[in-house]
């Protein structure tokens, strides 16, 4: 063969091999944007269902207690609603409910609307007097007539220019005839802080639809939604989510507010038990655009740079043409390379194995409902020592027969892995069972992952028995006693309400009892503040045995008592118990190696007679109170109303004596 045609002969082979080798390398580069936008698409998919999940669970709920809230207020209203009846005390009633509602911003108004349409009570005086007969939402309700319903209006505009609905439900007397309805509007910050919550990024938009099409507003609404209608257009992705028949479902199209190419999740929001006429529709979208900002921005990175490598490797294999020497260099740094990139290769495949086995959070993989591998977190949280403790077992296994919930742990199990694996993603509280039977409550997220074509469950979780048991014992503080562990003020008085509303319905008596511990200041000062709560605690204990189990006993204040007793119906029943108390209260207490001897004066209201609201039965059962001290010791005062005459005399006269004294 002639030189030349062997120097042909090399030069189209190495020219053969550096096109393969670059279209393997552009292979490369191609398959990994492609696998790099699909995890980014995966993970935020996965990220505006979670969100979307969470805003429609508290936003059901929210709308559920607004729903009770109705329920609550029209369970009166068939009498309230006869002719010339007084509307004072539902309109104060109506104001309380607004104050109330600490935990549920937003509702503007709560209104009582006669079947005639005139708005006869609310929270809102301004109101007061007009006329809804022709309003769209009245006539809604009206046309229904349902009393299991709750109706939700089409959004409108308040008088103040606010996007805002109204939900409502109907009055029936005891006939089932129509006599009214209650309603409460709804103003965007009903949904807005909850909304607002979950924006996690400058693109991002959360929007509110009415079920017909109709939008309420959207966070941050530079566009104008408030009134558009998304119902006309096939292509919106209002319309595509309505024809998809799910609850929750993912959307990808054009916008129409932006008009940017968007992924979205659209959750179709009712309350949680009561079943409604129109449902409400949440938006979470992201812009494409933004979302593949940075991989676009990575994806011309990594092209520059296959682009730079093509051109060195091009130079590199015109110069091994003919330079023998320069090849052999350049296929022994190749070597070099290649070497590098497997030792990189095994490094990132340790340091994964590590961060699995490793991480401070349990992390579990579950195929077909159970355990295939679990890292040393894992064990520890579940008191095992080895793998095979864990492996091939499912969670119910390790769990009591039922959840706190009453479910069966296996159907529940079962339940809760089909929901990961048809949503991606879901997490809740699982009660679990370590070896010892100690059990103990884990958060679990649970996230669905693609492995050689095989679906895996991967499971996170976190331990927060002492979490629970931590908020458990903050919410029982917030309403009983440190001390004695009697209910405090705050929920004396709300059992005082429930009782006297229970009382009004079955037309029975009620008995308040103030009661307070005759020189329990002496007591402080000459024995230690320790044997002074030592004492209230004795007194709360036999005050609670004095009690029947459906009496209530709370500690308002200092040395001071007060005590509900539903279903009394004549003064010998609270003469006999108050006798009873004075007996028991009066034996000695031994304290810290002390025992001390104690008295009590006791103040009695009773209902109806002496007051009709908590209020006044507390203010007079405080009058009584005062009363039996002032007669002297371990005396109890039924309260008349010729105290409040002497009380005020005597307020009178120490002001007239004060008025004295400074001129």
């Amino acid at each position: 063969m002639k030189p030349s045609n062997l120097l042909l002969r090399c030069l189209t082979s190495s020219w053969n091999a550096l096109a393969v080798l670059l279209l393997a390398l552009a292979g490369f580069v191609g398959f990994d944007l492609h696998v790099s936008h699909a995890a980014i698409e995966a993970q935020e998919r996965q990220r505006l269902m979670q969100l979307a999940g969470m805003v429609e669970a508290n936003l059901s709920s929210r709308l559920q207690s607004t729903s009770n809230a109705l329920d609550s207020i029209r369970r009166d209203l068939p009498e309230l609603l006869l002719p010339r009846r007084d509307m004072s005390a539902l309109n104060q009633r109506l104001q309380s409910m607004i104050a109330g509602m600490t935990g549920m911003t937003g509702v503007r108004s709560l209104s009582v609307v006669s079947r005639d349409g005139d708005l006869i009570a609310s929270n809102r005086s301004d109101f007061l007097g007009l006329n809804f007969r022709e309003a769209e939402r009245y006539q809604a309700m009206r046309r229904g007539g349902d009393p299991n319903l709750l109706y939700v209006s089409n959004p409108f505009l308040s008088p103040d220019g606010v996007s805002s609905l109204a939900v409502g439900k109907v009055v029936l007397d005891a006939k089932g005839e129509l006599k009214g309805y209650v309603s409460a509007v709804l103003d965007p910050d009903y949904f807005s802080v909850l909304l607002e919550s979950v924006l996690y990024a400058l693109d991002m938009r959360a929007a509110l639809i009415h079920g017909d099409g109709q939008g309420v507003f959207q966070v941050p609404d530079s566009e104008g939604v408030a009134g558009m209608n998304f119902a006309n257009t096939p292509s919106v992705l209002f319309t595509r989510h309505i024809q998809s028949g799910l609850r929750s479902s993912l959307q990808e199209g054009m916008a129409v507010p932006t008009g940017r190419h968007s992924l979205a999740v659209l959750s179709s929001i009712q309350p949680t038990i009561t079943p409604s006429n129109k449902f409400l529709v949440i938006s979470l979208s992201r812009q494409l655009p933004a979302i593949y900002h940075d991989w676009e921005r990575q994806s011309w990175i990594k092209l520059a740079l296959f682009g730079a490598i093509a051109g060195v490797a091009s130079l590199g294999w015109l110069a091994i043409q003919w330079r023998q020497r320069a090849y052999a260099q350049l296929r022994h740094s190749h070597e070099a390379e290649s070497s590098l990139a497997d030792e990189r290769l095994r490094e990132s495949e340790e340091r994964f194995r590590k961060l699995f086995e490793d991480t401070v959070q349990a992390v579990l993989l579950l195929e077909n409902d159970r355990c295939t591998a679990a890292n040393q977190a894992a064990l520890a949280m579940h008191g095992m020592e080895r793998l095979d403790q864990w492996v091939g077992r499912s969670l119910s296994e390790l769990s009591p027969l039922f959840q706190p919930d009453g479910q069966p742990s296996a159907d529940k199990a079962a339940q809760l892995a089909r929901a990961a694996l048809e949503q991606g993603a879901c997490e809740f509280e699982w009660t679990f069972l370590r070896p010892d039977g100690q059990a103990f409550i884990a958060h679990l997220v649970v996230t669905l992952i693609q492995q050689g074509g095989q679906a895996l469950l991967h499971v996170v979780g976190t331990d927060i028995t002492e979490q629970k048991k931590a908020r458990e014992q903050v919410e029982f503080l917030a309403y009983h006693d440190a001390l004695t562990g009697l209910p405090n003020r705050v929920l004396g008085q709300d059992r005082l309400q429930q009782a006297l509303e229970v009382a009004k319905r079955q037309r029975n008596g009620l008995a308040v009892l103030y009661l307070d511990l005759d020189k329990f200041k002496y007591v402080n000062d000459s024995y230690g503040h320790a044997v002074g709560d030592a004492l209230l605690k004795g007194v709360a204990m036999r005050l609670s045995l004095c009690l029947r189990a459906e009496d209530t006993v709370c500690r308002l204040s200092g040395d001071e008592f007060m005590a509900v007793l539903p279903e009394v119906l004549a003064y010998p029943q609270v003469s006999n118990l108050c006798v009873r108390i004075l007996s028991e209260l009066g034996a000695p207490f031994e304290l810290e190696g002390v025992q001390l001897f104690t008295s009590f004066s006791i103040g009695v209201a009773l209902y109806p007679q002496d007051g009709s609201d908590s209020e006044t039965l507390m203010l007079n059962a405080d009058t009584a109170l005062y009363e039996a001290k002032k007669a002297g010791h371990n005396l109890y005062r039924v309260f008349e109303p010729a105290m409040n005459v002497k009380l005020l005399h005597y307020v009178e006269t120490c002001e007239a004596l004060r008025l004295a004294l400074e001129r």
